[in-house]
């Protein structure tokens, strides 16, 4: 690894960017993404670069791949609340006994 890579994954979380650009009339997003970013793994794990510069990667991936899901929002009564934490702490030591009886 080199030395500019070195400090490209030393460099603050602040820094490692991810910039996604399209207009009305294009099919496509045109995105660069720092080196050593998560997006950066991400994209290089389903597209190839188009091309590399020192700071970062340059791709292409149609607009159709992009969709925004934002979080459900979930109103819950206090008692629905309840049940559902009861719920997780059963199922989740169900999975820690399995684990145990696993590593036996």
């Amino acid at each position: 690894m080199s030395l500019a890579d070195r400090k490209l994954l030393e460099s603050p979380k602040s820094q490692r960017e991810t910039i996604y650009r399209t207009s009305d009339g294009d099919d496509k997003f045109f995105i660069w993404s720092a080196k050593g970013s998560k997006q950066a793994t991400k994209l290089l794990k389903r597209l190839e670069p188009v091309r590399q510069d020192v700071n970062g990667y340059w791709f292409e991936m149609p607009t159709t791949w992009m969709h925004i899901h934002p979080p459900r929002k979930v109103t819950m009564t206090d008692e629905q609340r309840e049940a559902a934490k009861i719920r997780l702490m059963r199922r989740t030591s169900h999975v820690q006994e399995e684990k145990v009886d696993a590593a036996d």
